[in-house]
């Protein structure tokens, strides 16, 4: 449906402008530190578990019944014919001799069942959507002023095998002023927040924000955050808040620009390797030039001190590796820059790779 077209972007935008405002910084502590040799083995710790969750991951039902989704067929019940829209409800089954999605029975709820190829061989898969699980739906105007139903508070349940897999409940707002949309708003989501559980992850307060002219120049803010735990494996955690302020152009009441100005981030990951936590502020962001100030930028591992870093990050010598006015300080008064260390990894040779 045409909400997806803001939805989506929204988050990812999100995700991706976090490197970019600032935040109230903290004073590094003088110790205790990491010596090199205890970072290299946190590290590896650390690798050995991501390994060991990846490999634990594969074959898992939930995540092969939605790969095998076959949403290209056609009558799949969630694509937008760009008319006025109703989300869309009844049980459907896929048929694959005619690789279409065939209505057998009307419904409150929209369920999806399809068959797919399983560790175990052939199995059903069951997908619903209870739209108005915690909340009515809402009548939202898209950019060109049709009416579009939207979900405020909704739930998603996955079957696979004639077992649950998943329960996830999803929540979202919209924009609204006098000036635009409905009662409801329009189709452009304002906050969203995902939590419940699978056989893979389980999910808590999930998704981002937006406040308009929260700072006191007016700039807007925007937030993601969420803590994910890998049901399989180690049972790592990763948590995060990301925020990005900048300033936000519309043009007949939907975004049409955002530039971002400073921002600050904030990642945690733990695991029965220990925990990992990286924090940085970001300012004066230059996207023309590709370029920002970092600062308070911090490494701990177990809650200790491993790298503190800080400088403006940009390819000023243009050779395709960022980094050489950021200045890393390992425990013990070693420094070097971000691009020596970039440099001398993989990942350097691979953004060089990329640049040619």
């Amino acid at each position: 449906m045409n909400l997806k077209r803001y939805l989506l972007p929204a988050l990812l935008a999100a995700l991706l402008a976090a490197c970019s405002g600032d935040r109230a910084g903290t004073a590094l502590p003088a110790a205790p530190q990491l010596s090199e040799a205890e970072t290299n083995a946190a590290f590896g710790d650390l690798g050995r578990e991501l390994v060991g969750t990846m490999f634990s991951m594969n074959g898992d039902a939930s995540s092969v019944a939605l790969q095998q989704l076959p949403a290209h067929a056609t009558g799949f019940p969630l694509a937008n014919d760009g008319e006025d829209y109703a989300l869309p409800r009844g049980s459907y089954v896929y048929d694959e001799a005619s690789d279409s999605w065939q209505l057998a029975e009307e419904g409150d709820y929209l369920t999806l069942t399809w068959s797919y190829s399983g560790v175990e061989g052939a199995a059903d898969a069951v997908l619903s959507v209870d739209w108005d699980a915690d909340g009515e739906t809402a009548n939202v105007a898209g950019p060109t002023g049709e009416m579009l139903e939207a979900p405020t508070a909704f739930n998603v349940t996955l079957t696979a095998a004639d077992q649950e897999v998943a329960d996830v409940d999803f929540a979202l707002t919209y924009y609204n002023t006098d000036e635009c949309g409905t009662a409801a708003g329009i189709a452009e989501p304002t906050s969203l927040s995902v939590n419940g559980a699978g056989s893979l992850l389980t999910l808590e307060n999930v998704g981002y924000s937006v406040l308009e002219n929260a700072s006191e120049n007016g700039a807007d803010t925007v937030t993601t955050q969420g803590e994910v735990t890998f049901n399989k494996g180690e049972g790592i955690t990763l948590e995060w808040t990301l925020g990005v302020t900048g300033e936000r152009e519309r043009e007949d009441c939907f975004t049409s620009d955002y530039v971002p100005t400073g921002g600050n981030v904030d990642v945690s990951l733990t695991s029965d390797a220990g925990s990992f936590a990286l924090g940085v502020n970001v300012g004066s962001v230059d996207l023309e030039n590709k370029s920002a100030t970092l600062s308070d930028g911090a490494l701990r591992i177990n809650n200790t001190l491993a790298v503190s870093f800080a400088g403006t990050l940009d390819d000023a010598n243009g050779n395709g590796v960022p980094g050489e006015n950021v200045v890393l300080t390992f425990a013990g008064g070693q420094s070097a820059t971000l691009e020596e260390v970039l440099q001398s990894s993989k990942v350097g040779m691979m953004m060089r790779g990329l640049r040619r």
